[in-house]
């Protein structure tokens, strides 16, 4: 009769023990767990290495009559010039070139005015960009009350170099200018550029 006794003195020890096990395993697992950390999110930046709109002013000069198709020595204009451009994609803009030339070397009171416009294909660098430009358009000439248009195409190539993030020096060395005359002759001229550039960004 002692061993029943005894394992059932050790039963009624253990239920205690095995009751008190099984409530603190159900209060942990009913505990609510800590809330993860929340995940940041990195927006896009909306800012674009290149501008989408470009204003461009600067000092102008014209070599005139290179082929000499008028019978005369060619002479030279200086003037200025305003260029606003819109830029559709990375490479692609198209723009409107209006100058003013003045001929101040021979006293002749002689304006020219040009109205051109056309595509321009970029091709962006870290710290410049080189362009390629085709125009056309017309130009007005007065001189001693005489005023003449003339159809002009232009072409030619240059380069922004970046100064800051909104302005940039323009340089275009070499611009091929064509006039047709109203005496029926195309006139061949050469034109060079030199400007600041204040460039304008945004969501494209």
């Amino acid at each position: 009769m002692r061993h029943p006794i005894s394992a059932l003195a050790i039963l009624l020890l253990a239920l205690p023990v095995s009751a008190q096990m099984q409530s603190a395993s159900s209060s942990t697992q009913s505990m609510p767990s800590a809330p993860s950390p929340r995940q940041q999110v990195t927006l896009p930046n909306p800012k674009h290495d290149e501008p989408i709109v470009s204003t461009t002013v600067g000092f102008t000069y014209l070599q005139t009559d290179l082929t000499n198709v008028n019978g005369g020595k060619a002479g030279y204009l200086m003037g200025w010039y305003g260029i606003p451009q819109l830029n559709l994609t990375k490479h692609i803009g198209v723009l409107a070139d209006f100058t003013n030339f003045y001929n101040w070397h021979a006293h002749a009171g002689e304006n020219v005015h040009g109205f051109t416009g056309g595509p321009v294909y970029m091709f962006p660098m870290k710290h410049m960009t080189p362009f390629v430009f085709a125009e056309g358009g017309a130009v007005r000439d007065s001189m001693q009350g005489t005023v003449n248009w003339s159809p002009a195409v232009v072409g030619g190539a240059g380069l922004n170099y970046k100064l800051t993030r909104a302005l940039a020096f323009q340089l275009v060395p070499g611009e091929y200018v064509a006039t047709h005359l109203s005496n029926g002759n195309w006139q061949s001229n050469f034109n060079a550029k030199a400007g600041i550039v204040l460039n304008m960004y945004g969501n494209r």
